[in-house]
């Protein structure tokens, strides 16, 4: 069964006395090796794992300070200086959607990250 792997970032807001909230979801992988690859540089492996482990669990909130503190260079698949990537395989546009996860971080300092399997 093929899965995708994304980051839903869920910001929250007051709007007319409610409590509102946004969620953006980025997709990242669509195998679970490079899924695997990346978290593991962010120092998320374990957050994936877990959703690994248990076919009922779908979402899993993860370290958004991890993700917001990452060095991320994409033109030379670089995660917190580790080299991604294993033989020819071109994971510049999966490191440029987590450039916007960061991107949607910086927007609210209250958002949440979820781990999503789909």
């Amino acid at each position: 069964m093929a899965y995708s792997y994304a980051l839903n970032v869920i910001r929250q807001r007051n709007a007319n006395g409610r409590t509102a909230f946004a969620g953006v979801s980025r997709s990242f992988a669509v195998t679970r090796g490079t899924a695997t690859e990346i978290l593991s540089s962010l120092g998320l492996g374990d957050d994936l794992d877990f959703i690994n482990s248990d076919e009922d669990v779908c979402s899993v909130q993860v370290n958004a300070q991890k993700i917001l503190e990452a060095k991320i260079d994409p033109k030379h698949q670089i995660v917190n200086g580790q080299e991604l990537g294993f033989g020819n395989i071109n994971l510049q546009s999966e490191l440029e959607g987590l450039l916007e996860v960061q991107k949607d971080l910086r927007a609210s300092s209250r958002a949440t990250v979820f781990l999503e399997l789909n």
